[in-house]
C-alpha cells in the first residue's frame, strides 16, 4: 500500500515539473494590443488589409482569409486598456432577406461561432476569445485559422463575399 502512495506522489511531482516547463516554453497571452494583433495576422499568414484604433481607442485589424473572405479582430473588455478579450467578426451582405431558419441552420452546423442578423440585414459571424487566465499564441493562431475556415464555409453557403 505504501508503494502506491509513493508512486502517486512521484506522478504528481512529475506533472508539476512538466507543467512548469510547458509554461516556460509557451508564455500565456492575457491581454490584447495592436502589436499582438499584428503578430497574430503575420503568424497565421492572412493578408493584413488595415490596422489601427477605432473611435473608442480599441485596437483592431482587418484581414483577408486564404479564401478571400474579409474579417476583423479587435480587443474587447478594454477598461481602458489592456483589453482582456478578443472578438473575431465577419459581416456578409446577403441578397434578399436573411431569415431565422438560415441563421439557426448555420448556428447548428457551425457551433464554434455565433451567427446573427446585423444592421441592414447583414449576416454576422463572430467568435469571442477570453484571455483572463491566458492562452498560448499557438492557441490564438489556431482560433484565427478555425474562424477563417468557418467564415469561408459561410461564404460558400451564402454565395456571398463578406462586407468590407
Amino acid at each position: 500500500m505504501q508503494w502506491k502512495s509513493s508512486v502517486s506522489i512521484l506522478f504528481l511531482l512529475t506533472c508539476l515539473v512538466l507543467q512548469g516547463e510547458t509554461e516556460e516554453l509557451s508564455p500565456l497571452v492575457r491581454s490584447v494590443d495592436l502589436e499582438l494583433l499584428l503578430q497574430l495576422s503575420e503568424g497565421v499568414g492572412h493578408e493584413l488589409k488595415e490596422s489601427g484604433f477605432n473611435d473608442s481607442d480599441v485596437p483592431y485589424i482587418q484581414m483577408s482569409s486564404p479564401g478571400g473572405v474579409q474579417y476583423f479582430a479587435y480587443g474587447t473588455a478594454c477598461d481602458p486598456s489592456p483589453c482582456k478579450g478578443m472578438q473575431l467578426l465577419a459581416l456578409f451582405r446577403v441578397e434578399g432577406r436573411v431569415d431565422l431558419e438560415l441563421v439557426n441552420r448555420l448556428n447548428v452546423n457551425m457551433a464554434p461561432v455565433s451567427v446573427w442578423i446585423g444592421r441592414d440585414g447583414q449576416l454576422g459571424v463572430s467568435r469571442y476569445l477570453i484571455l483572463d487566465h491566458g492562452q498560448t499564441m499557438e492557441n490564438l493562431k489556431l482560433n484565427f485559422s478555425v474562424f477563417a475556415d468557418l467564415i469561408e464555409n459561410v461564404s460558400r453557403e451564402l454565395g456571398s463575399t463578406s462586407a468590407e
